[in-house]
């Protein structure tokens, strides 16, 4: 019996005009990186260390956006006029913006915005589900058409997972996206 695999998301949905990116095709390796710190401590003339916190739990990877073809499940990323996938690089870029025209970001045209606060976002992949800010995204463009509009893209993402967590708002956020890809 097949069964589709599912694609992993990031949504950024507490705002007016939510976005919503599947990956076309899930990331070959995620890295989940957190770190402890310790103090060090002395009593009675000796030394020892003790815990002293956690860094906040940091997510990357990549995601590979090919406008050639559709993904096993269907999706085809967005593309402007002359064929490159540009409106889709852009919907991943989005995600360091708290607000940003998203009509001049899907035309293709950018204008940096003057809110730069980072709003949180939601990562699920898998079981994996984190409400999380997305601290950087870095588009590396492998391959253009003849108009040198990019078809192929390679996105790094890094992700800080949000400390205070809302597990109700993040189960009210994943109501609102569809599940049918």
């Amino acid at each position: 019996m097949y069964r589709q695999v599912e694609r992993g998301f990031l949504a950024k949905l507490d705002i007016t005009m939510p976005i919503i990116v599947y990956f076309q095709y899930n990331p070959q390796s995620l890295t989940d990186k957190m770190t402890a710190s310790y103090n060090s401590n002395s009593k009675n003339g000796k030394d020892f260390s003790s815990f002293s916190k956690t860094s906040q739990r940091k997510i990357s990877f990549q995601v590979i956006v090919d406008g050639r073809e559709s993904s096993p499940s269907g999706i085809m990323p967005a593309k402007d006029s002359d064929g490159g996938i540009t409106p889709e690089l852009n919907k991943y870029r989005e995600f360091l913006f708290s607000k940003s025209p998203v009509s001049e970001l899907m035309s293709g045209v950018v204008t940096i915005p003057t809110a730069l606060a980072n709003p949180k976002t939601i990562f699920k992949f898998g079981h994996r589900i984190m409400e999380c800010h997305v601290e950087s995204v870095s588009v590396k463009e492998t391959l253009f058409n003849s108009s040198l509009a990019p078809i192929r893209a390679e996105v790094d993402i890094f992700l800080v997972e949000e400390r205070e967590t809302n597990l109700g708002r993040i189960a009210h956020y994943l109501n609102r996206v569809p599940y049918g890809i």
